[in-house]
C-alpha cells in the first residue's frame, strides 16, 4: 500500500455579501490556484507574459485569459502589463506568491517526512481495515493528506470529524477514533488551561505524537492601522476596534493567554465580546472595514491583504494509541549506545547538506556495521526561495527512508532553537561539511563543543582558527581539484575515511567499557574551547583590543592640538610615496642546517634598501618555524623584529637578530618589511608589505 500526498491551493471564491451569485465563474467551486501561481512565479522570473507562458507550457492567449480570469475573482490586478515594458506582478501579485510559499515552507517539507510516519503507523498499523478516523482541531494538513487518499490508489480513506482539541484525544482514548489532531503553542506552560486540559490524555507511555506543522499566530490589522498597532499593549493604549472568537474557541483561549502574559487584561480591550465564528470570518470583518484589528493566522491575513503582528506559533500535532503502532524497527530507532553525528543548520547549497550521500553504499555500510555502527541526525529547513535547498532536503529524506538504513539516519523538520537545545547535548560528534572558503563562521560547531560534542569539519570558518588535532577531525579540502564534481568525490571519500578509520575505533576502543581515548578529547575540548567560545571572551576581546586602543588612539590623537594626528598624516605620505623602491637587498643566515634543533641559535642579517626612509619608519621582521610538505612555512610559525646595526652604506641599512630556537624538525624562515608607526591602528593598516625575493 503507497500513499501520496501533495499540497495543492485552491480559491474558494465567496461572495462577502451573501449573495448567491449565478456566474459560471462563482458557481463552479473551488478553483485550483497551482497554474495561475506558476504562471505569476514565471512572470516575476522573465519578466514578459509570452515567455511566462511558454515557460509553463501555456499559449499566450490561454495565460492572458488566466490572468483576466484571476484577476475578475479576486477583483483586483495581479499583473501589471506595459508596450515595451514587458509585465510585472502588482503589489497584491507579489503578496499571493509570498502567502503561497509561506504555507509551503511550513508544510511541504513535513508532509513529505511525515509520510512515512502516515504510510507506517496507519497503513501497517490498520491492516485491511478501510476506513482511518480522524477526531480533533482542522488543520491544512488533514486536508491534504485526505485529499491524497481519496486519489491514491488504496482502499484506505480519511474519515475526518473535527471537534475540539480535548474532545479529539477523548475520542482516541475510547477508540472512537485512530487518530486526533491539535495544535499547541509554547505559551501553554505547566499550569495553564490548556495545559491542564492536554494532561490526562497525553500519557507518553498511551501516546505517540508527530508533529507535522507550524503556524504563526498574531494580530491581523487593517492596513490603515499598520504603524499603529505593533502589540497587544497597542490594543489598549488606543482606540483600536477589536473582534474576537467566539468563548468557546480554543483560539480566543490562546489570546487570552497572550493577554494574560503580556500584563493586560480582556476589559482593556475595546471590542473583545465581539465575535466571528472562524479566523476567515475575523480577517473579513477588518478587511471589510468593521473593526481595526483581531486575532488570527499569518495566512489569513496575507491572502485578505491585512498587516500581521506575529505574538506566537502553535506546532500541529497528530496522536496515536502507541497500541495501534506495528512497526518493529521504531522501538529501534537511534540507540543512545551507538555513535551520533549531528547536523543541524540552514540548508543553501554551500553548506553541502548531502556530501555525505556521495556513496550511498559507502554510508550504508558504515551506519549498519553490525559491530561498530553509526547513526545521523539531521536538522535543517531551507529559505522559501531556496528551491536548490529544498531538493537537498528531499534527497536526504529519501535516502532516510530506505529499510536498510532508517534505522540509523533521521531528519528532523523544522530546526529551531528549541530543537537545537535537545540535540547538540545529544551528538557524540557535530559535523560540518561546507565548500570552502564561503563559511562565515559555523558557531553551531562552538555550541556542540560546549556541550561535549567533538567537531568533524572542514577546515574554514572557526575551526580554521581553532583546531588543534585534539579537538576533533579536519576533513581535507581538494582545493586541487579540477572541477565541482571531483572536489565533492575526494572530500566526500575523506569524510567516509575520517569516520571509518579514525572516529569509530576511538568511539568503541573501551576499557572497563569507558572510551578513555574519546573522553581525553571531549576533556581538552570542554577546558580549551570552554574558555574561547564564550560571549564573555567575545566581549572582552572587543573591549581589551579593539574599544580600549581605539579610545586611547583617539586620546593621542588629539594631544597638543592634534600633533601627534599631524605627524601621522605627514608619515603616512612619506612611506606611501617611498614604497615602491623598498626593497630587501639580501638575507644572510648561520647557525642552523635543514633540520633546526631545540637550543640551536639562529643569526640572521637582512640589508634593506629604504629610499630616504628611516629604520624608525619600518618594522624588518623574520618569520620563522617548521615546514610543511609543501616546504613552506606552517602555520603556526614565529615572528621576530630585527634590529638595525649601524648607518646605512650606500642607501641600505642592516637589521640583525640573532635567537635560539625552541623548535626540533624541518626548518625554514623569510624576512619581510612593512610600515611602523606607534599610532597605526594595525600593522597591515595601509596593506604594504615587501618580502625577501
Amino acid at each position: 500500500m503507497k500513499f501520496r500526498f501533495e499540497l495543492t491551493p485552491f480559491l474558494d471564491h465567496i461572495d462577502h455579501s451573501g449573495d448567491t451569485r449565478s456566474s459560471d465563474t462563482s458557481s463552479a467551486g473551488p478553483q485550483p490556484a497551482g497554474p495561475v501561481l506558476a504562471l505569476l512565479g514565471a512572470i516575476r522570473a522573465t519578466g514578459s507574459l509570452q515567455r511566462a507562458a511558454l515557460s509553463v507550457g501555456l499559449s499566450y492567449r490561454h495565460a492572458w485569459g488566466t490572468i483576466r480570469q484571476w484577476e475578475t475573482l479576486l477583483d483586483r490586478s495581479v499583473v501589471s502589463m506595459q508596450r515595451g515594458k514587458g509585465a510585472e506582478l502588482t503589489r497584491f501579485g507579489e503578496d499571493l506568491l509570498a502567502a503561497e510559499a509561506r504555507i509551503r515552507e511550513t508544510v511541504e517539507p513535513v508532509i513529505e517526512t511525515a509520510a512515512t510516519d502516515f504510510h507506517q503507523y496507519l497503513g501497517n498499523a490498520m491492516g485491511s481495515r478501510a476506513q482511518v478516523r480522524f477526531s480533533g482541531r482542522p488543520d491544512a494538513t488533514i486536508d491534504v493528506m485526505r485529499q491524497s487518499l481519496t486519489h491514491a490508489e488504496t482502499t484506505v480513506s480519511l474519515d475526518t470529524v473535527f471537534c475540539g482539541a480535548v474532545d479529539g484525544l477523548i475520542c482516541l482514548h475510547e477508540r472512537q477514533a485512530e487518530l486526533a489532531g491539535f495544535h499547541v503553542s509554547p505559551i501553554h506552560q505547566p499550569g495553564t488551561r490548556l495545559h491542564t486540559a492536554f494532561r490526562p490524555w497525553l500519557k507518553p507511555s498511551d501516546v505517540r505524537l508527530i508533529r507535522l506543522a507550524w503556524r504563526d499566530q498574531g494580530l491581523m490589522v487593517a492596513p490603515a492601522m499598520t504603524t499603529a498597532v505593533r502589540s497587544v499593549k497597542d490594543l489598549v493604549s488606543r482606540r483600536v476596534r477589536f473582534i474576537n472568537r467566539e468563548r468557546s474557541s480554543s483560539t480566543r483561549a490562546l489570546f487570552d493567554q497572550v493577554v494574560a502574559s503580556e500584563g493586560a487584561y480582556p476589559e482593556q480591550i475595546s471590542g473583545y465580546e465581539n465575535y466571528a465564528m472562524s479566523n476567515r470570518q475575523v480577517g473579513e470583518a477588518i478587511q471589510q472595514g468593521h473593526a481595526d484589528a483581531g486575532f488570527g493566522l499569518r495566512s489569513t491575513a496575507d491572502a485578505l491583504g491585512l498587516g500581521f503582528v506575529p505574538l506566537t506559533r502553535e506546532a500541529y500535532y497528530l496522536a496515536l494509541r502507541n497500541s495501534d503502532r506495528d512497526a518493529a524497527w521504531v522501538a529501534d530507532l537511534l540507540d543512545p549506545d551507538v555513535l551520533t553525528i549531528g547536523f543541524a543548520r540552514r540548508v543553501p547549497t554551500y553548506k553541502r547538506l548531502t556530501l555525505m550521500l556521495r556513496d550511498p553504499e559507502r554510508l550504508t555500510r558504515l551506519l549498519t556495521d553490525p559491530e561498530r555502527p553509526v547513526q545521523i541526525v539531521i536538522g535543517g529547513k531551507s529559505h522559501p526561495a531556496d528551491d536548490s535547498g529544498k531538493i537537498l532536503i528531499q534527497e536526504l529524506v529519501r535516502f532516510s527512508r530506505d529499510p536498510k538504513v532508517r534505522g540509523r539516519i533521521v531528519f528532523l523538520p523544522d530546526y529551531d532553537i528549541t530543537l537545537a537545545k535537545d540535540l547538540y547535548p545529544g551528538c557524540d560528534v557535530w559535523l560540518n561539511n561546507p565548500l570552502r572558503p564561503l563559511e562565515a563562521c559555523g558557531t553551531s560547531g562552538m555550541k556542540a563543543a560546549l556541550n561535549g560534542a567533538l567537531n568533524l569539519s572542514i577546515l574554514d570558518g572557526w575551526w580554521d582558527e581553532w583546531y588543534d588535532g585534539e579537538n576533533g577531525w579536519a576533513i581535507p579540502t581538494a582545493d586541487n581539484a579540477s572541477n565541482d564534481e571531483e572536489r565533492d568525490d575526494a572530500e566526500a571519500s575523506a569524510l567516509y575515511d575520517l569516520i571509518e578509520h579514525q572516529l569509530v575505533p576511538k568511539f568503541y576502543d573501551r576499557e572497563g567499557g569507558i572510551p578513555l581515548a574519546w573522553l581525553g578529547m571531549v576533556r581538552h575540548t570542554m577546558t580549551d574551547l570552554g574558555t574561547k567560545a564564550t560571549s564573555d571572551r567575545m566581549v572582552r576581546d572587543y573591549v581589551q583590543r579593539l574599544y580600549v586602543p581605539a579610545a586611547a588612539h583617539d586620546v593621542a590623537l588629539r594631544a597638543d592640538g592634534f600633533a601627534e594626528a599631524r605627524e601621522v598624516a605627514a608619515f603616512v605620505t612619506r612611506v606611501t610615496d617611498a614604497w615602491s623602491r623598498v626593497s630587501i637587498a639580501s638575507v644572510e643566515g648561520s647557525g642552523i642546517p635543514q633540520q633546526a634543533q631545540a637550543g640551536d641559535t639562529l643569526a640572521v642579517r637582512a640589508d634593506v634598501r629604504l629610499d630616504g626612509l628611516s629604520p624608525d619608519d619600518v618594522a624588518v621582521e623574520l618569520l620563522y618555524g617548521r615546514t610543511n610538505e609543501d616546504d613552506a612555512l606552517a602555520r603556526d610559525h614565529s615572528v621576530h623584529v630585527l634590529s638595525p646595526t649601524g648607518d646605512p652604506v650606500d642607501g641600505v641599512t642592516a637589521f640583525t637578530a640573532a635567537l635560539p630556537l625552541s623548535v626540533t624538525g624541518t626548518f625554514g624562515y623569510t624576512v619581510r618589511v612593512r610600515p611602523a608607526h606607534p599610532q597605526l591602528v594595525s600593522p597591515v593598516e595601509f596593506g604594504l608589505v615587501t618580502y625577501a625575493s
